[in-house]
């Protein structure tokens, strides 16, 4: 598993206004995390929020 974090500023503008700005996007990927077999879903669920959290 790669921990994403998506962060949106402002969102995208519908194609009939064309004078308004385009949104903006950042997107951090973080290390491969695995986890052996067995390992509890809160215990992974934990993990990956911790790895996103420190993106």
């Amino acid at each position: 598993m790669i921990p994403v974090h998506l962060r949106i500023d402002r969102f995208g503008t519908p194609p009939y206004l064309p004078l308004v700005r385009r949104g903006r996007v950042e997107v951090r990927f973080g290390e491969p995390i695995t986890f052996p077999p067995g390992t509890a879903y809160d215990d992974a669920t934990r993990a990956v929020e911790t790895a996103v959290a420190a993106l």
